[in-house]
C-alpha cells in the first residue's frame, strides 16, 4: 500500500512473496487485521516511510510467523500493534 489512507486489509492469507508480505509506505490510518502472513522472503509486515510519514496504522489479531527476517519491521510513528502472534521468523518478532 503506497500512499494510501483509511483502508482496511481484513482476513487474507499472504504467503510466500519474494519479499515481504505487507509493505505499507508513506499510508496513514490504515488496519491491517486477521491476515495471516508467513512464508515472505523478507519481512512479514513492513511500515516504511518514503517522503511523508506513515502514521497512526493499527496492526492486530495477526498470525506472522516463519518469515526470513522480522516478523514485523516498523519503521512509521504511532503504530498500534495489538494482539498478533508473531513466531518462528528468522530474526526478531518486531524490529
Amino acid at each position: 500500500m503506497y500512499e494510501v489512507d483509511y483502508t482496511v486489509l481484513y482476513n487474507n492469507s499472504i504467503k510466500s512473496n519474494d519479499y515481504s508480505g505487507i509493505v505499507i509506505t508513506a499510508s496513514s490510518n490504515n488496519k491491517i487485521i486477521q491476515n495471516t502472513v508467513e512464508g515472505n522472503g523478507k519481512y512479514g509486515i513492513q511500515v516504511s516511510n518514503d517522503l511523508t510519514k506513515s502514521a497512526n496504522n493499527t496492526i492486530k489479531s495477526n498470525t506472522i510467523k516463519n518469515n526470513e527476517d522480522h516478523g514485523l519491521y516498523i519503521g512509521g510513528i504511532y503504530t498500534d500493534i495489538v494482539s498478533n502472534t508473531i513466531k518462528y521468523n528468522e530474526e526478531d518478532g518486531i524490529q
